[in-house]
């Protein structure tokens, strides 16, 4: 689904569940896409929630440009009253997570509650165009490897599904190989959207989380060597008001894939 926003850019959208209820938005994490949210779609039926995964811009049909936290924070509620909702549960998954966690602190009349799976918080040196300069190399390098000059689908999605907790969640995603080559064409065919979304990552934030007041949830996975460190989110959460952490023996995008109900049952 794609939304004209109201300065005319497009946000791409992916939707499931129930569609008469209440909203849920989900933030991918980086490189990822709008269709990590397909494997959702049960439990959000069982819910009763309506699940809405966003592109954020310059990845898939989403108009690239100078965005910040803040401004994708905006389009969350915008997106949100085009689809006739106020208020809204949010969930951020690694790198969406700051964003998720701007969002709460920018809006708190908007979010209802928020679950931040595998969010980081750290801070590298220089401005956002510098960043993205100095990652652009090494990113590059690595998409070339995945995406290459193959056009076949089945090649593709085994190269992005193997790359999914290294292969450990692929399962959990619930596609075919064609599915995880739209996943993987959508997160990387244009590099402005991962460059962008890890130089905003690694600076200061927009909002600090310690003006986060709705009821927020921290979930981390503790397999070794895989992730976010847990003492980052224990960090984090120490920063937002009434926050709680969960671990799990799950590896990085298992903590998100392997528990729709729970995660959704926090935000809905």
């Amino acid at each position: 689904m794609l939304l004209e926003m109201r300065d005319g850019r497009t946000v791409q959208v992916w939707s499931g569940g129930d569609p008469d209820g209440r909203l849920v938005l989900l933030l991918p994490g980086c490189p990822d896409s709008r269709l990590v949210a397909t494997s959702g779609a049960d439990a959000a039926a069982r819910a009763g929630v309506r699940l809405v995964s966003i592109n954020r811009p310059g990845y898939g049909a989403s108009t690239p440009y100078a965005s910040t936290q803040a401004s994708v924070a905006d389009d969350l509620v915008e997106v949100a009253e085009r689809l006739g909702h106020g208020r809204f549960g949010l969930i951020g998954m690694s790198i969406g997570g700051t964003y998720a966690a701007v969002a709460g602190a920018r809006h708190p009349d908007r979010v209802r509650a928020l679950v931040l799976v595998e969010t980081q918080v750290r801070t590298d040196e220089g401005s956002v165009s510098e960043k993205v300069e100095r990652y652009a190399p090494e990113f590059l390098a690595w998409r070339a490897g995945i995406v290459g000059d193959d056009p076949d689908d089945e090649t593709l999605g085994n190269r992005w599904a193997a790359l999914l907790d290294g292969g450990a969640s692929a399962s959990l995603a619930r596609r075919t190989p064609g599915q995880h080559a739209a996943a993987a064409r959508e997160a990387l065919d244009d590099p402005s959207g991962y460059l962008r979304d890890a130089a905003l990552a690694f600076s200061a934030w927009d909002h600090a989380p310690e003006l986060i007041e709705c009821p927020t949830l921290l979930h981390y996975g503790t397999v070794d060597g895989d992730g976010t460190p847990v003492s980052q989110g224990l960090a984090l959460a120490a920063r937002i008001p009434g926050a709680r952490v969960e671990l799990r023996d799950l590896p990085h995008l298992a903590v998100l894939l392997a528990q729709w109900d729970q995660l959704i049952a926090f935000v809905a």
